[in-house]
């Protein structure tokens, strides 16, 4: 016991008790102990306080969450059918822009082409068969759509009709190796064939061919449709002439043509089921003049 009172633990207790009961004694001579007890007391049981609380807020929204499941899930269903048709009114809106655009692609066409009749059409689906970008539109017989209609939009030629059912159409493109058609380069007059190419429809191109060897087509220039058989009428956009090259014949030249359509991502076309001289090759109106 003598060697309790003589350690070092001892010494350190008996300070801390002294300063205590002199921090008591001063705050009971200047009326403070009250005050120093109830801050003592503070001390302590705030945390037990806030502890406490959080308990209480846990448990106050677990069982809130049973006794307003049902305007929970009211209040649910009312924003899902808020989101629903915020989302109905987008698609509409976004109908009615392509409506607006298609009707003033119409009277543009129509404008500049007085003796055209169109038929509004949407793609409806791609051959999976044909590399080459053919499609079906959901324009057929019924709607007056024949074998052979150009097909088109405001930006140019896409191609033309190869069979018709009686709701919907089959179109080649002008990436086809099958679809051919006589035009012109508008600054020389010089006129070819304009064909698909097996090696340049991958990069969206087609081919301008049987053009002189000394060609003064240049890059740039602009080739359009001759109308001179009868399938498409003259003066159609086919595209911009991308690269001159020399035939493996030697006595030819051709042009790499790049459409002006995205033949790829065409969602929407036009067909001219009437215009003048269709039908009638530039043989025939020569034929009928000599008659």
């Amino acid at each position: 016991m003598g060697d309790f009172f003589k350690s070092i633990r001892f010494k350190v207790f008996a300070c801390l008790a002294a300063l205590l009961l002199g921090f008591i004694i001063y705050a009971a001579s200047t009326g403070g102990l009250a005050a120093v007890t109830s801050q003592l007391l503070g001390f302590i049981v705030t945390p037990v306080q806030k502890a406490a609380s959080t308990v209480t807020d846990a448990v106050t929204d677990f069982f809130d969450q049973f006794i307003h499941a049902g305007d929970y899930r009211r209040e649910n269903i009312q924003l899902k059918e808020q989101i629903a048709d915020y989302q109905r009114q987008l698609v509409d809106y976004e109908k009615l822009k392509d409506e607006n655009s298609r009707l003033r692609d119409i009277a543009g066409l129509h404008a500049e082409n007085p003796d055209f009749s169109f038929l509004g059409a949407a793609v409806i689906g791609r051959d999976p068969d044909d590399q080459f970008g053919s499609f079906m539109i959901d324009q057929g017989q019924l709607h007056g759509v024949s074998v052979n209609d150009p097909v088109v939009t405001s930006a140019g030629v896409v191609g033309k009709i190869v069979e018709v059912g009686p709701t919907f159409s089959r179109v080649i493109t002008l990436l086809h190796p099958d679809l051919r058609i006589s035009c012109y380069e508008i600054t020389t007059d010089e006129v070819g064939t304009v064909s698909g190419d097996p090696v340049l429809w991958a990069d969206g191109l087609c081919k301008f061919q049987y053009l002189d060897l000394q060609t003064d087509i240049a890059v740039g220039n602009l080739v359009v449709t001759a109308g001179s058989t009868g399938v498409f009428p003259k003066g159609l956009v086919i595209g911009t002439v991308q690269e001159i090259q020399q035939e493996n014949n030697g006595i030819s030249a051709s042009a790499v043509v790049m459409p002006s359509v995205e033949i790829m991502k065409v969602k929407d076309v036009f067909v001219i089921t009437d215009f003048l001289g269709q039908g009638e090759s530039l043989e025939d109106a020569v034929n009928q003049e000599e008659n």
